[in-house]
């Protein structure tokens, strides 16, 4: 029989939020990533966490940040909130709050309009079968700080069996338009697929195709794909992830990879570091970047660079750096070793 191993501190704490929300008359649910990491046996000693409830997600959400003494981040368009700890040994890294909620797209690619909803309505607008499980939280506290696998599966509401599929290990996308409506939903699937050691789901697998050979991603502003990128580059599991996108089409459409620069991305990203300290995670992402746009046809590199935000003055360095340091094509850990001592 499997065990579910909870730590105390995540439960005491988790019970202080809870006891917040009953003086406030709200059920509190989590949701997604933190319970397909309890159900994988991967979760980690500092966690995210996700809750939905029916209501003011953002006050509760307020609530919460004067109790903990927290930093609060509102995102009054889509009704909900991002707190952040400012104490150091906190069994979270950060929590998400949101009001269950129902979206609509204005045009393929856009952000979605977003209006209260039911609990019932809420795993509707959501991306993966996966990420559909939700447990009310007082439920999960019954469960105690080891419990066996099935008792917590019973608890789960599972509206699209995406307990099945994370036991088969696959990703499935819960609409045909999904990757149309915002196709970053793309990055998404491979990241998760990777994830939880599994697969895209062969009908999923060809949404994404027509979607990435219908031009979906130019509906998408540059910010937002090279946030996903972002993501990835901080990922333990980046060249996975990197080399399932560019299978898939991705990269070598709209970033025009040359493929043999492409390989050596893949053996150049193995070498960057991956201690999970912020600065080094900053760097990783930095210098994965400069690797990425290196890669890419030389017209658009410096131009996504900078609409990444870098800065004119970064972007010039960076190029530099890039241009005489891998002038010759290789990128060898000698080679990327120099470029981080200069960063």
């Amino acid at each position: 029989m499997t065990t579910i191993n909870i730590a105390s501190e995540l439960t005491k704490f988790l019970a202080d939020i809870n006891n917040l929300a009953v003086k406030n008359g709200i059920k509190l649910y989590l949701v997604g990533g933190f319970i397909r990491d309890l159900l994988l046996g991967r979760a980690s000693e500092r966690c995210d966490l996700d809750f939905v409830l029916e209501g003011d997600a953002i006050k509760f959400a307020g609530q919460v940040s004067e109790a903990l003494g927290w930093k609060i981040h509102k995102f009054s368009d889509f009704l909900t909130a991002k707190l952040e700890p400012e104490i150091e040994n906190c069994p979270v890294r950060e929590i998400d709050f949101a009001a269950a909620r129902t979206e609509n797209y204005p045009r393929p690619g856009a952000l979605p309009v977003v209006k209260p909803g039911k609990l019932s309505e809420d795993w509707k607008r959501r991306d993966f079968t996966v990420n559909t499980l939700m447990i009310a939280v007082d439920d999960f506290l019954r469960l105690g700080e080891r419990s066996a696998r099935t008792l917590l599966c019973e608890r789960i509401i599972d509206p699209c069996s995406g307990i099945a599929d994370l036991e088969n290990k696959i990703v499935r996308v819960l609409h045909p338009r999904s990757f149309i409506d915002d196709p970053t939903r793309i990055f998404r699937a491979c990241r998760y697929s990777v994830k939880i050691n599994g697969q895209i789901e062969a009908g999923t697998v060809d949404l994404i195709e027509s979607a990435v050979l219908s031009d979906a991603l130019d509906t998408v502003s540059e910010q937002r794909k090279l946030n996903e990128i972002k993501k990835i580059l901080i990922d333990q599991d980046t060249v996975e992830i990197i080399s399932l996108l560019y299978r898939l089409g991705v990269f070598r459409k709209f970033y025009l990879f040359e493929e043999d620069k492409f390989y050596q991305l893949i053996e150049a990203l193995d070498y960057l570091p991956t201690d999970s300290a912020g600065h080094i995670d900053k760097l990783r992402v930095e210098l994965g970047l400069m690797l990425f746009y290196y890669s890419m046809n030389y017209a658009l590199r410096d131009q996504r660079f900078i609409q990444l935000g870098v800065g004119k003055k970064k972007t010039k360095f960076f190029s530099k750096i890039v241009n005489s340091h891998l002038s010759d094509g290789k990128m060898s850990k000698d080679k990327i070793e120099e470029l981080i001592k200069l960063l």
